[in-house]
């Protein structure tokens, strides 16, 4: 970004090596975020812009190797689930199976 401007600098995530076998645990482009970021900063003159408003920004890490929660709320959540039994979904919430995608949600049937 510069200024309320996003630059294009997607030819960047060609700095991220191709993998083989066995697959590397966690996202490449974490894995390889210095080479990424330096081959943006060279794009980025040049590079192509659009107004922020028109952009639609989504996850930069469309598969994460594990996802963590804050249960902040935790008490909260086991008085509620006392009082309304229905607010209990069964859904699983902290195995990375249970993430929606990068750029989808995920509807959970009450």
């Amino acid at each position: 970004m510069e200024g309320d401007e996003v630059l294009d600098v997607s030819k960047a995530l060609a700095a991220i090596p191709q993998q083989g076998w066995p697959i590397a645990q966690g996202d490449p482009l974490i894995m390889n975020f210095k080479r990424v970021l330096a081959a943006a900063k060279k794009l980025a003159p040049k590079a192509k812009k659009k107004p922020l408003s028109r952009v639609k920004l989504r996850s930069p890490v469309p598969n994460p190797s594990k996802i963590i929660g804050a249960p902040i709320n935790y008490n909260d959540h086991i008085a509620e689930s006392i009082k309304d039994p229905e607010s209990r979904t069964g859904a699983p919430t902290s195995r990375r199976a249970s993430a929606t995608g990068a750029c989808s949600s995920r509807r959970i049937p009450r």
